[in-house]
């Protein structure tokens, strides 16, 4: 069970903080990629991500992820309105 108390609609922009870091304030998952790079250590999942249908059967695709509970990052990040981290870990048009 889950209690929702606030829906919010947020901003993301990218944000170079430079030789500055960016300190993890809330657990999250990451791409795989992101993780090596900034050497931080996590549970490693498979999650499915998306799905195709055929013969009315779900056949879905995985993605690698970390899940992550503390660590720095530095260099560019994906910060929404509030400051918050956010990782794109999908295959998203202009995303590498």
């Amino acid at each position: 069970m889950a209690r929702i108390d606030k829906i919010d609609f947020v901003e993301v922009k990218r944000k170079d903080i430079g030789i500055d870091f960016y300190k993890i304030k809330y657990p999250i998952y990451l791409k795989k990629e992101t993780a090596d790079k900034y050497n931080l250590i996590g549970i490693n999942f498979k999650i499915p991500f998306k799905y195709r249908i055929e013969e009315n059967l779900r056949y879905f695709e995985k993605i690698d992820v970390v899940y992550i509970e503390e660590g720095t990052l530095f260099g560019e990040v994906i910060l929404d309105s509030e400051g918050d981290l956010v990782e794109l870990v999908g295959d998203f048009p202009g995303e590498s």
